[in-house]
């Protein structure tokens, strides 16, 4: 499209093609676009962009140089660029540099968002700063022109179990649903579940998949959900009975479902009971992963079942070796 000069680029066209860049050829082609581009088209929306390519990229000196190219052009009203080298130092772990940007914000006017205050408490939960979550939190919920959706509660109930402040979590947990919208509701399904598992409370997660239930279809990813959670609570018995019920609903038979099974048999030791699985998903149609096998292997091990360990090693290459040949054939044909 760039080459054909009856389709011009804008600002926009030109910011998403340095995000495909950065994805597909890296930071340094990223950095040769940005520096090929006009200086007309230079603006707010390709800064930005280059700065979050330095941001995913943790190059911490070229993405100030960046911010600072972007406060010279006086285009710094919003607080998105902001945020984009706050979560920058979040990642790097230098809250100082973080608080001080936050100050910039106050005193030069710029409303902080939703991702502000997630972005701080998110730090401060890294910290285990119980204080500094509920002051950050406590902020949050009284600024009038910020409305705390269910992702902010997601961060809260994460930082507040991480710390091991459960009765606090529960209380943002609570809150997550009350903000849970049409639009958000299978991501916060799954997000509910993980986090009723990671405190330990199995009526909870019965709770939320009940109602899940009603709905005309789940989908793999819920039953994946769910059982991962069961396993996370040690109850083996319960994720087959849930891996039960999903291959009664006749969904397409992903190997990634029986896969969560197989692992945990193979952390607990139950290998024939992985073994067994893997050749039920064989007949079913469905491809093991080499995860799958290595798994096994690797539970063998554990035991000192050697024999068995390289039997199954082999076959992962018997299947790798068979996968290889049919793509082969097929680019042949």
């Amino acid at each position: 499209m760039s080459n054909r000069m009856y389709f011009p680029l804008s600002c926009n066209d030109v910011a998403t093609r340095m995000n495909l860049i950065l994805r597909v050829h890296g930071i340094q082609e990223a950095e040769k676009y940005a520096n090929a581009i006009p200086q007309k088209l230079k603006g707010f929306m390709v800064y930005t962009a280059l700065l979050n390519c330095y941001a995913r990229e943790k190059v911490v000196e070229k993405a100030e140089a960046t911010f600072k190219k972007l406060t010279d052009i006086g285009v710094m009203r919003s607080p998105l660029v902001f945020n984009i080298l706050m979560y920058l130092y979040f990642q790097t772990g230098n809250n100082e540099k973080l608080d001080a940007l936050m100050s910039k914000m106050e005193s030069e006017g710029i409303p902080f968002d939703q991702y502000t205050f997630c972005i701080r408490f998110a730090a401060f939960a890294a910290d285990s700063d119980n204080e500094g979550m509920d002051k950050i939190l406590e902020k949050m919920e009284s600024n009038g022109e910020v409305v705390p959706d269910w992702n902010t509660y997601c961060v809260s109930t994460d930082g507040y179990l991480k710390a091991g402040i459960v009765e606090k979590a529960m209380t943002m947990l609570k809150k997550l649903e009350g903000q849970i919208t049409e639009k958000t509701k299978n991501i916060a399904f799954d997000t509910l579940l993980k986090l009723y598992s990671r405190k330990g409370n199995k009526d909870e997660l019965y709770r939320i998949w009940k109602p899940d239930e009603k709905r005309d279809k789940i989908y793999n990813k819920g039953y994946m959900s769910m059982i991962s959670s069961l396993l996370m609570l040690d109850d083996i018995e319960a994720a087959e009975m849930m891996f039960k019920e999903w291959e009664s609903r006749e969904l397409s038979y992903y190997f990634r479902v029986p896969n969560i099974l197989i692992n945990a048999y193979c952390r607990n030791n139950l290998l024939e009971k992985a073994e067994s699985l893997i050749d039920h998903a064989m007949m079913k149609g469905s491809e093991p992963s080499a995860d799958a096998w290595y798994s096994l292997a690797g539970g063998y091990l554990e035991v000192n079942q050697i024999p068995m360990a390289k039997e199954t090693h082999q076959g992962n290459l018997g299947f790798l070796f068979g996968l290889f040949g049919r793509e082969g054939r097929s680019e042949q044909s």
